[in-house]
């Protein structure tokens, strides 16, 4: 059985908390996905604007291990929200209109 969430309007601080953080500091303020995306993001950057042939491996590697972890995490979030009853239907009903 679904959880049922109230549906309201999106807030300015709801928008807030949903804007990219301006920097790797204000990301690990935010919390621990926030930080490793905004990592992922800042060697992808690197990378795509062109390293030294001698970083280009170990950047790959880490950017690797970073994604690792962003999709670990994002595991571990879905199985606590399994665990603990709370589900989110991704299917549309019409007839529920």
């Amino acid at each position: 059985m679904a959880s049922k969430l109230p549906l309201r309007a999106v807030t300015e601080a709801d928008s807030a908390k949903m804007a990219q953080p301006k920097s790797l500091k204000a990301a690990a303020e935010r919390g621990e996905r926030e930080l490793l995306v905004s990592m992922r993001n800042e060697i992808s950057d690197a990378v795509a604007a062109g390293v030294p042939p001698h970083t280009l491996a170990p950047l790959m590697r880490q950017l690797r291990d970073i994604d690792k972890e962003i999709r670990a995490y994002d595991m571990r979030v879905e199985q606590s929200q399994v665990e603990s009853g709370y589900t989110v239907e991704n299917t549309f009903d019409a007839e529920a209109l």
